[in-house]
């Protein structure tokens, strides 16, 4: 669901709300996305990764 990139924190936030996006899955999707862009060769924007975000994201759903 590349179209997740380009929302808006409102968009996303109705679209979890309506059931549309998980908030599993979107939080899946920013990691996969940070692991594909990071690195000593990439953009160097995240300083830290939460690898228990998922675990934090299951506490979130509503």
């Amino acid at each position: 669901m590349n179209e997740m990139f380009t929302m808006t924190v409102m968009e996303l936030s109705r679209a979890i709300r309506d059931k549309r996006i998980g908030v599993k899955e979107l939080t899946r999707a920013y990691i996969e996305r940070i692991k594909k862009f990071e690195g000593l060769d990439g953009l160097n924007t995240v300083s830290e990764l939460n690898y228990n975000a998922i675990v934090q994201a299951k506490k979130w759903i509503p």
